[in-house]
């Protein structure tokens, strides 16, 4: 188990190793002065900030060269001192790293964390070293001899500030394109579904159903039979004999016929009265005339 455990491990560090070897790393220097001091920052006495004046300006620990680097999405600050070359001439020296600060600008601290400036001065700045193999950390006093150096440095640090804001914008705009570009897949894909059931349920090519529709019965209920004896349908049932509801609608309709018949005979005997009294006058004046 032990053997298997350790070849996994050795496994997983070359995987990390040829990672970071076809990782692609951008390094864009953005500054570098040719001197600069450097001081030991004694501890603070107040809690204003640092003051320059309590680093014994005229003896700097060390003078060296500083170079401002932006590597991919984090800012080096790193001093380089001078040392005398091995193999080389007499008089000859190189470069070498003495310090280094690394900004990683991620929203959680900002630049002050790592830079800061002190309370008395503009050409002095307290700045935060790390080593990358110890991850100790020290604070170290670093002074420009010109102002515009220290403004350079201050421009380096605001333009890094706001690349990183633009990276982390445009970060988020694709995560959200990309959120939106797989809903709109899901709901396609779900459309799809739906139009794959609803075309389930339709009707193939030549295929044909055969639907019996039956008429509805009336059902025979008292309510209709009461109904269609309101309304006229059927005739009721005659009255008992010897009624005199019964005799008196005989004799209604008795006296109504009669009354017809006379109103006809009287209309047919009309004319010939008519036709009488015609005659009369013409023998009347006949008669005269005699």
């Amino acid at each position: 188990m032990i053997g298997r455990t350790n070849a996994s491990k050795k496994v997983s560090n070359v995987e990390q190793n040829i990672e970071d070897e076809n990782k692609v790393v951008l390094e864009h220097k953005l500054l570098r002065v040719e001197e600069v001091f450097v001081y030991q920052v004694p501890p603070l006495k107040t809690s204003d900030g640092h003051r320059a004046e309590d680093w014994n300006l005229a003896n700097p620990a060390a003078t060296c060269a500083l170079n401002v680097i932006q590597r991919n999405s984090d800012l080096l600050i790193r001093l380089m001192g001078k040392r005398p070359k091995l193999d080389g001439p007499p008089g000859s020296t190189e470069e070498h790293l003495f310090a280094q600060c690394k900004v990683c600008y991620d929203g959680k601290h900002k630049v002050e964390y790592w830079v800061e400036s002190v309370v008395d001065s503009s050409r002095y700045f307290v700045i935060r070293c790390e080593d990358e193999n110890s991850r100790k950390q020290a604070f170290v006093g670093v002074g420009f001899r010109e102002r515009d150096e220290a403004l350079s440095l201050k421009m380096c640090l605001s333009d890094y500030i706001r690349s990183v804001d633009r990276e982390n914008k445009a970060l988020d705009l694709m995560t959200k394109k990309v959120e939106q570009d797989q809903l709109e897949e899901v709901a396609s894909e779900n459309d799809n579904e739906t139009c794959a059931s609803l075309s389930k349920l339709s009707f193939k090519e030549g295929e044909k159903i055969h639907i019996n529709i039956r008429g509805n019965p009336e059902k025979k209920s008292p309510k209709g039979k009461r109904l269609r004896n309101s309304s006229g349908g059927l005739r009721p049932p005659p009255p008992p004999a010897g009624s005199n509801v019964a005799s008196g609608k005989k004799n209604s309709i008795s006296e109504q016929m009669r009354e017809v018949t006379t109103s006809k005979t009287e209309e047919d005997s009309a004319p010939e009265v008519r036709n009488a009294e015609i005659d009369d006058d013409d023998w009347g004046d006949f008669e005269s005339g005699v």
